[in-house]
């Protein structure tokens, strides 16, 4: 498994011929141009192998940053969680989406005895 550092939130990890990035930023700024990303983003990784998954953890703009996800190949298919509201602008997009289903957690949990 190989994880490279691109910028901001993003990551893209590469596993058994599987590449999927993380939470990607880097064309123009957010928050209503309050934020620019510095230092600027390390694309090459990206560009000489194109992820099949793109990650989005949330729906803050230096997240699911709409110009960036637009630049990406719309191949990649994009994973959200359902417990996100945020599969109307992917879709928005153009772009394939994969969503994660949220697990519930049991009602109770057996208490824990420490030793």
């Amino acid at each position: 498994m190989k994880i490279t550092f691109i910028g901001h939130a993003s990551i893209l990890v590469e596993t058994k011929g599987v590449s999927i990035l993380s939470d990607p930023w880097w064309q123009g700024p957010c928050f209503g141009a309050q934020w620019w990303l510095h230092p600027h983003a390390w694309l090459e990784p990206v560009e000489a192998r194109p992820p099949d998954f793109i990650y989005v953890s949330h729906g803050h703009s230096d997240h699911l940053h709409h110009a960036t996800l637009r630049r990406l190949p719309q191949s990649a298919k994009v994973v959200v969680s359902d417990a996100l509201d945020i599969a109307g602008p992917i879709r928005d997009l153009d772009l394939t989406l994969s969503n994660c289903r949220k697990k519930r957690r049991p009602k109770s949990c057996p208490a824990s005895r420490s030793r």
